[in-house]
């Protein structure tokens, strides 16, 4: 049965199609035989031949997926394993989504405007009674928006103007705004930063939503807001793709050193910096619930035609490539990892 921890993948065997959704249990992840022993992966459908992550909800009831090809907005039930529409049409511009903490609401970038200028955060309603409304947050506003995530009954959200070459406007930076679900309002957050601190998205709020992540200056620098305090901080060391660890205390974070992409695990206060994975191409990273764990997406292997996956143990140190050569026949490329909550 499903449950808290297992890891879902996207499963692509080359020379037949659809693609397919694996889930696999601990009885995969983490057996010390090779390949791992009592595996015995979970197949689900895909709603469509894209390679675009799972975003789960806090309670990991059910699961999002942006189906940009069939431009709709997908919903997975954990429980059965089906598929169920949340929104069509969906113009989904950017492959990002934040759950409310309620579960009630999740917010995307869909395209709009009268020629489809703009990207603009909405909220899709999940209330039984009202089904896959999606509401503008900040339609005067206007831009490019990104949401960030939820802070109690506020979702924070970037918005920044680029200006297309050849074409004339006014270009503005990344600024954070915020927007009152009780209220419909939406206003500028007010943070003690200088013009421009915010230079690169993703600006990463913590699973409790107490703390926010966000890359500030130039050599990507990172910077640390504490919503308690109300203070930003400078934090000791750099790096992409931050990734908070479960317990909020860590971030796995990613360095490009000598020609390599090295991914770190790093406290907050600079006490520990520990490099656990390099590889020729940026990994993409999960964690475990238990922040026991993170799931690697890396690229090809040798002379293999598709990405595979790691798993790091930080307790022992211990990477292993995920095997699941006995469960599983032909050429085959595993993609996007994430962990059900």
């Amino acid at each position: 049965d499903p449950s808290s921890g297992d890891l879902y993948l996207n499963l692509r065997i080359f020379g037949q199609e659809p693609d397919q959704l694996l889930r696999l249990d601990d009885a995969c992840l983490y057996a010390e035989s090779t390949p791992q022993s009592g595996c015995a992966g979970i197949l689900l459908d895909l709603p469509a031949l894209a390679w675009t992550p799972l975003f789960w909800a806090p309670d990991g009831s059910q699961a999002a997926f942006i189906d940009s090809n069939n431009t709709r907005l997908m919903l997975l039930d954990a429980a059965n394993g089906l598929w169920r529409t949340l929104l069509e049409p969906a113009p989904v511009t950017t492959q990002v989504a934040a759950w409310a903490p309620s579960g009630q609401w999740l917010a995307v970038t869909l395209q709009a405007g009268a020629n489809g200028e703009s990207s603009l955060v909405h909220l899709v309603s999940l209330d039984p009674s009202q089904p896959g409304i999606a509401i503008p947050v900040a339609a005067d506003l206007g831009g490019t928006q990104l949401p960030i995530g939820f802070v109690g009954d506020r979702l924070l959200f970037l918005q920044y103007q680029d200006v297309p070459k050849g074409q004339v406007g006014q270009r503005t930076d990344p600024a954070l705004y915020q927007y009152d679900i009780a209220s419909g309002v939406w206003s500028p957050l007010a943070l003690d930063l200088a013009p421009s601190s915010i230079v690169a998205y993703p600006v990463l709020l913590s699973g409790d939503s107490q703390k926010m992540v966000f890359t500030s200056g130039e050599a990507n620098s990172l910077a640390l807001y504490d919503f308690t305090s109300d203070e930003v901080q400078a934090l000791p060391f750099a790096g992409e793709n931050p990734l908070w660890s479960p317990d909020r205390e860590q971030l796995a974070l990613v360095q490009y050193v000598d020609g390599l992409y090295e991914l770190h695990v790093v406290r907050l206060d600079g006490s520990q910096d520990l490099k656990v994975f390099e590889w020729a191409s940026t990994p993409l990273a999960a964690w475990s619930p238990d922040g026991q764990y993170l799931a690697l997406e890396v690229g090809p292997v040798g002379d293999e035609p598709g990405a595979s996956i790691f798993i790091v143990s930080l307790a022992t140190g211990q990477v292993r490539r995920l095997n699941l050569s006995g469960m599983l026949a032909g050429s085959f490329e595993l993609r996007h990892p994430s962990y059900r909550p």
